[in-house]
């Protein structure tokens, strides 16, 4: 199955257009999956989604034993987006960390019972699509484009 039709594909089974999607990490959180797990987080307009995918050659399946954790091939998850914000250090600030920080940015997406945290969940995604990420959910979606 190529690209577009398992967009297609999954856009029928949510009932609603994928409007933004990108690569990323599952690190950890209060999901009952340990992590990390790589895969895509994705967004409609009312829901964020996390679909991972397992591969035997990653980096982070070295690290998983797959018996002891109960992982299945696939684990996914979804969270309206109204209830959710994001955050994440903005560090380094200097020129030299700057020049030798990782590819990769950790965040925090934090679920919310109104004022009250119900749990938070660790990712890590391509620095230059943090802000997007982040833009995207803290905004709850109001006239966004992926």
């Amino acid at each position: 199955m190529n690209n577009k039709d398992y967009w297609v594909r999954k856009e029928a089974e949510i009932g609603e257009t994928v409007d933004a999607k990108f690569y990323c990490n599952y690190l950890s959180g209060d999901w009952p999956v340990k992590g990390p797990l790589t895969g895509v987080l994705y967004f409609s307009k009312t829901t964020l989604f996390f679909q991972s995918f397992y591969s035997p050659k990653s980096l982070a399946s070295m690290f998983q034993l797959r018996r002891q954790e109960g992982l299945s091939e696939s684990q996914a998850f979804q969270m309206p987006l109204k209830d959710l914000r994001c955050s994440f250090d903005e560090s380094p600030k200097n020129f030299w960390s700057r020049l030798f920080a990782a590819p990769e940015q950790p965040f925090v997406i934090h679920l919310t019972d109104g004022e009250r945290e119900t749990g938070s969940y660790q990712f890590s995604v391509d620095r230059n699509k943090l802000k997007t990420i982040v833009s995207l959910i803290n905004s709850n979606r109001s006239g966004v484009r992926g």
